[in-house]
């Protein structure tokens, strides 16, 4: 996904981000495990080479979704996705 995302900033169609935050919101209420994990690590894949502030931050609608999926994770007992969109949240508050 870290491909297509930077190819959609590259090839200017940023007019998209609306639509990935939607779908992008709707994986993350899903209950299979695999979608949920996919869901976050593509939704910070895209706020990752995001340069424009106002779109970076236009994503912090999606911090409560991304904080129920990790919830979902640890009542799943799938620490390993846990740990990762630990990771992930931790490597987007690093930048």
């Amino acid at each position: 996904f870290n491909q297509l995302a930077s190819l959609i900033l590259e090839k200017g169609l940023s007019k998209l981000i609306g639509n990935l935050k939607q779908v992008f919101a709707f994986c993350l209420k899903d209950s299979d495990a695999r979608v949920l994990l996919a869901a976050v690590q593509a939704t910070v894949s895209v706020v990752l080479i995001l340069e424009d502030k106002k779109e970076k931050n236009s994503f912090a609608e999606l911090v409560p979704g991304i904080l129920s999926a990790l919830g979902a994770l640890l009542n799943l007992k799938d620490h390993e996705s846990a740990k990762i969109v630990l990771e992930c949240l931790i490597e987007v508050n690093s930048t």
